[in-house]
């Protein structure tokens, strides 16, 4: 009887040394399940960051494009006013040569 003693405790040598086995495979892959939730509540916050910034570069878009049309139209108009003065200097001048 002593065989197959010994071959029952191989046995449940061999069981053990399995079952840990398995347990540590089941701790990996609980490891592994908890990363890739961490990972995909990082992917949802950096597309969310990147929403926002896509947002914020539209507006400093349309905001600068006004900003430009206004400065645009502001320029055109000190240069019709510098026109403008020139050009009533040049009449008040060429009137008072013509009156004398």
């Amino acid at each position: 009887m002593e065989p197959t003693t010994s071959s029952a405790q191989y046995s449940d040598e061999k069981i053990r040394q399995t079952q840990k086995h398995v347990d540590e495979v089941i701790d990996i892959m609980k490891d592994n399940i908890e990363k890739i939730e961490n990972r995909g509540a990082s992917l949802q916050s950096l597309d969310e960051r990147a929403q926002s910034l896509q947002y914020g570069a539209h507006l400093f878009d349309e905001r600068s494009r006004k900003v430009k049309r206004k400065f645009y139209w502001e320029d055109k108009k000190v240069l019709l006013m510098i026109i403008g003065i020139v050009l009533a200097i040049f009449l008040i001048i060429v009137l008072i040569v013509a009156v004398r």
